[in-house]
């Protein structure tokens, strides 16, 4: 069914910009649990959480009926909270990637093409199939000349963001493609003037991350421009010098302006014709590489991670003027991931690549930092009565030092064929043994109140909540947690 598409009044800012950052505050973690297993998925994964302009930075979550979606062969299934027990699935014409909630419908994006499923039943409302552009003149082996190609050119999709009534996405390397949603027919694409003749490696290319909204699309060329086009008919409204690579989107001040990272400094424009609102420069000496932070929206209150040559700072920043709110604190000299931290009402809690350290919001003082339980990459999810920390893939059952150690014995003095092979099935066997490990720390002094290890067989985890049981989503196995 068609639906009205009501914008904003011209001065009207969208109410969910004044809101802080969304947090599991509401929810209660099972710190105490007992573990039960849920479906077998086999060969199925999770599909990735498509961006909406109002939440970019959202993790995975059940939509508002507790529904997950997963993809296996081309074909779309539906699982529910919280046994992972399945409602339908639907096959498809293209692959799946990525999944959006829109209405009563979602919304499936592959490199092949995209779809419109309802949410209910998996009927399939619209498929969009990217067709290959031809190729015109492309650049040849040797940079002073140039070759026509006669065979078209694969133009996957990619990078998606729901932008109120319209899908926006890239489109190969050099174009924005944008879909009607009610529809799925194309409303205008966008190719970076230069593209016919030059690569993106000559500069007319789109890099990846970039804002999307139902009025504005803000861009940044591989060629060191940032593009702003009306989101409704993909005309280029101004283009300004971006030379830095942006490590994120920019972020979002109002529905008629943005701020960018130029470096370490910031710059707020306005969408509709470039010019500058406000800029920000940290005080003291910036980084020796002259990288751009990350940077998040928190309500009324920017923050970002600028790293330093002493380490890195997080600053929070009041969105409508670019003034700090309080000063800087200092998180480490490690890397932090802005992406992989999360935000209370109270508390934000930063993940770096061997701690965790809490931070008040309010005041910028540090609270707290703990060693993270396990090498690699760490996730943080706040909750009302926890702070979760679990890792991005598992880890191995056991300690790789032990498992080397084990090896080295067995090889020791004169090695025999027979030595060799037991050491390479210690090492073997031992590294293939993963788990995924799951830590309840107190929000308040970040003591360890529970944690416990699972057995997974996956390269990816998906933790999920919803009312009263968690889930923890590993390779082929759906483990349920629920309070004693």
């Amino acid at each position: 069914a068609m639906r009205w598409r009501l914008q904003p009044e011209r001065d009207e800012s969208p109410a969910f910009l004044n809101r802080p950052a969304q947090d599991r505050s509401q929810l209660d973690w099972p710190t105490s649990w007992a573990i039960e297993e849920g479906a077998y998925l086999g060969d199925e994964r999770p599909l990735a959480p498509m961006p909406n302009w109002e939440s970019p930075g959202v993790a995975a979550t059940p939509d508002s009926e507790g529904r997950v979606f997963f993809c296996a062969n081309r074909t779309i299934v539906c699982r529910k909270m919280p046994r992972g027990t399945e409602v339908w699935r639907q096959p498809l014409a293209h692959d799946a990637e990525s999944v959006g909630v829109y209405g009563d419908s979602v919304i499936v994006l592959g490199q092949e093409g995209a779809s419109r499923l309802r949410r209910d039943t998996g009927q399939v409302i619209w498929e969009f199939l990217s067709p290959a552009w031809d190729a015109g003149v492309g650049a040849a082996s040797h940079p002073m000349l140039r070759l026509l190609e006669p065979w078209p050119q694969s133009a996957p999709l990619s990078n998606p963001c729901l932008a109120g009534p319209r899908l926006i996405c890239r489109r190969g390397e050099q174009a924005i493609l944008a879909l009607d949603l009610e529809t799925g027919q194309v409303e205008w694409q966008f190719r970076v003037p230069g593209s016919d003749w030059f690569s993106p490696e000559e500069g007319a290319g789109i890099r990846c991350p970039f804002l999307a909204t139902p009025r504005y699309v803000l861009l940044q060329t591989t060629g060191g421009e940032a593009f702003c086009l009306d989101a409704t008919t993909g005309r280029l409204l101004f283009r300004r010098p971006a030379a830095l690579p942006w490590l994120g989107p920019p972020v979002l001040g109002d529905h008629r302006w943005a701020i960018f990272a130029d470096g370490p400094n910031l710059r707020a424009i306005n969408l509709s014709d470039g010019s500058q609102r406000w800029s920000y420069t940290p005080k003291g000496w910036p980084s020796l590489t002259g990288a751009a932070p990350e940077l998040t929206r928190d309500g009324r209150h920017l923050v970002g991670i600028w790293s330093r040559n002493y380490g890195e700072e997080l600053i929070r920043l009041d969105i409508d003027n670019g003034r700090e709110i309080h000063p800087p604190t200092r998180l480490g000299r490690e890397h932090f991931c802005l992406a992989a931290s999360t935000a209370s009402s109270k508390t934000g809690v930063y993940v770096g690549e061997t701690t965790a350290v809490a931070v008040d919001r309010d005041t910028g003082r540090r609270l707290w930092e703990v060693p993270l339980p396990g090498v690699g990459s760490w996730h943080a999810r706040t909750y009302r009565n926890a702070v979760v920390l679990h890792p991005a893939s598992p880890s191995p059952r056991s300690d790789p030092n032990d498992l080397e150690k084990r090896a080295r014995e067995l090889i020791s003095g004169v090695p025999s064929f027979r030595g060799l092979q037991e050491a390479w099935n210690v090492l073997t066997w031992g590294a293939q043994r993963r788990v995924v490990t799951l830590h309840a720390l107190n929000p308040t002094d970040g003591r360890s109140m529970h944690a416990h290890a699972l057995s997974a067989d996956g390269p990816d985890i998906l933790v999920l909540h919803e009312k009263d049981a968690a889930a923890v989503i590993s390779g082929k196995q759906w483990y349920v947690l629920r309070p004693r």
